[in-house]
């Protein structure tokens, strides 16, 4: 049956990949109805890949609509597509939609863990962090004991538990999750030198390293970055939406050790990639994209620009975010900061 329980770990996967799916996807649409919608749903994550976002979008709502037209609202088909289409938003962060959608699959996939672990990614998001931890815990258990082999799904678990333990500044914690990550990306991708997991287990060591007090740590901190930035670079494309979080965490640890126009220059290269398309102009990416160069603006005295920048950054929160998250708190705060004397 086509609508596996197992999560397809598309934004894993190369730029590459996706040009050469494309072409024959697109060749086997027909008139088979479930078989086409299916197809459509594939078309739209190689979409999602390539950076057609838009279309990508418009064949995710053809397929749900499908769904609900031949299975009606309630059944379990029409739940995996409502599924399917919340992480679809997830990626493109927008958050209350993708919530949305997952509590529609939920009300009627009751227990599925998977769903727990999509909805605990968002709660993450928006600083619910013990919720969060706690439904991703309880879902790493649940699949645990339905499935033997998911191996490549616990990638996606020890990702959430590191932002946990990397909020909550828990060493002990935080090293047991980096751990167990490398020991699963050396069982797995071996043969693999570029992979999704690879970058982000280097954005987490780079993330912890730079919140340290010591100046070594936080060069070290930049370097790890630098490497995960990069390797997404490789996998992605350098104007793929995918690499927003990595370039905008490589360009605040630049920012931290004063390279701002190493840093400038890279986030100028990701807001031409998210403002250009109104999808991404909503998300929390683009918002910290724009905070970043509201820094920048500031240290560099370039008082007309900085809060031009904050005040769009606050625009694009405001989309997925309400005004007690930490990231339009402190964007207020700065936007409010006395400009210093002449």
């Amino acid at each position: 049956f086509f609508f596996s329980s197992r999560r397809r770990h598309t934004r894993f996967l190369p730029v590459s990949w996706a040009r050469r799916c494309v072409q024959e996807t697109e060749r086997i649409l027909g008139d088979k109805d479930n078989l086409t919608l299916f197809t459509m749903k594939q078309l739209a994550e190689i979409q999602l890949k390539l950076g057609e976002l838009n279309t990508a979008m418009e064949n995710h709502e053809k397929f749900v609509s499908g769904q609900i037209e031949i299975f009606g609202e309630a059944s379990n088909t029409t739940a995996w597509a409502y599924y399917y289409r919340g992480r679809f938003r997830t990626e493109l962060g927008q958050l209350k939609e993708a919530q949305e959608d997952l509590v529609k699959s939920r009300d009627i996939l009751v227990n599925s863990s998977l769903i727990a672990l999509a909805m605990a990614e968002i709660q993450m998001e928006l600083e619910s962090y013990e919720y969060a931890f706690k439904k991703a815990e309880m879902s790493l258990k649940q699949r645990q004991q339905t499935f033997v082999e998911f191996q490549m799904e616990y990638g996606e678990y020890y990702i959430l538990f590191l932002r946990y333990y990397l909020h909550k500044k828990d060493e002990v914690n935080f090293l047991k999750y980096i751990q167990l990550l490398e020991s699963l990306i050396n069982h797995i991708f071996k043969e693999c030198s570029d992979h999704g997991l690879k970058a982000s287990l280097m954005f987490y060591q780079g993330l912890w390293e730079l919140q340290k007090n010591a100046a070594e740590s936080k060069l070290k901190g930049v370097e790890l970055l630098e490497k995960g930035y990069r390797m997404a670079e490789r996998i992605y494309g350098h104007d793929s939406f995918y690499i927003g979080c990595f370039a905008n965490a490589f360009a605040e640890g630049l920012i931290t050790v004063g390279e701002l126009e190493q840093a400038k220059g890279l986030l100028e290269q990701i807001e031409d990639t998210l403002g250009s398309n109104d999808l991404l102009q909503k998300s929390i990416m683009y918002g910290d994209t724009l905070t970043n160069l509201g820094s920048i603006a500031f240290k560099q005295e370039s008082f007309d620009k900085y809060k031009d920048f904050y005040t769009q950054a606050i625009q694009a929160y405001q989309w997925q975010l309400n005004e007690s998250h930490e990231k339009v708190r402190k964007v207020r705060e700065l936007l409010g900061s006395e400009l210093p004397e002449n």
